[in-house]
């Protein structure tokens, strides 16, 4: 038997302005500011549980962030452009469910103690630079960019076996991913167009 329930509530700003430096050159700068409530009862019991009653939690979590975005862009003419960006994000945490005392002996071989109650938000830093090129009257194109997204605190869903046959959410470390692009399109004739895209 389970019972669950849940009250999420989410409310978030944004904005964004452009700012000409000069005919060529401009800086885009947005902010947005998030505020993320959750407040969660989950009830477990029966049988499978190996309690006769329902045992759980009542708990809430609160997040608030501000994530930032700003990118510079260079515009060499009507046809070519570069540019680079950098931009923050995250992802509100949440809670997870009740484990049953069977499952104890599969929390301990994962180095818990007890059944973890809430995970914490992730974030990622991505930074861009690339460019934009059209050619021939815009019959040919040529876009190009290199990326890394720098991401802390992921959560990563780890299976319990040992009898246990659930899952729980923890927070790992953090990963890079780093990678570039390129697309080319090329107008043959009005009728017919070729393509490539490669990524890494």
């Amino acid at each position: 038997q389970t019972y669950d329930n849940t009250d999420e509530q989410q409310k978030a700003i944004f904005l964004e302005g452009t700012y000409d430096v000069s005919e060529n050159l401009s800086a885009t700068l947005g902010v947005r500011y998030t505020d993320y409530d959750l407040d969660t009862t989950s009830l477990q019991g029966g049988p499978f549980a190996w309690v006769p009653e329902l045992v759980g939690f009542s708990e809430k979590t609160s997040t608030s962030d501000t994530s930032l975005k700003l990118s510079m862009t260079y515009q060499v003419d009507e046809d070519r452009m570069f540019y680079a960006t950098a931009a923050e994000g995250f992802r509100a945490g949440g809670l997870n469910q009740p484990l049953p005392q069977i499952c104890d002996a599969a929390l301990a071989d994962v180095g818990l103690t007890g059944s973890p109650g809430a995970w914490t938000s992730d974030e990622a830093w991505s930074y861009e630079v690339g460019t934009k090129n059209r050619l021939r009257g815009g019959r040919h194109s040529v876009d190009a960019s290199i990326y890394t997204i720098d991401w802390k605190d992921i959560p990563v869903n780890i299976y319990l076996g040992m009898g246990c046959n659930r899952g729980v959410v923890l927070n790992a470390a953090s990963a890079t991913s780093k990678g570039a692009d390129l697309q080319i399109a090329m107008a043959v004739t009005d009728q017919f167009t070729m393509s490539l895209a490669v990524a890494f």
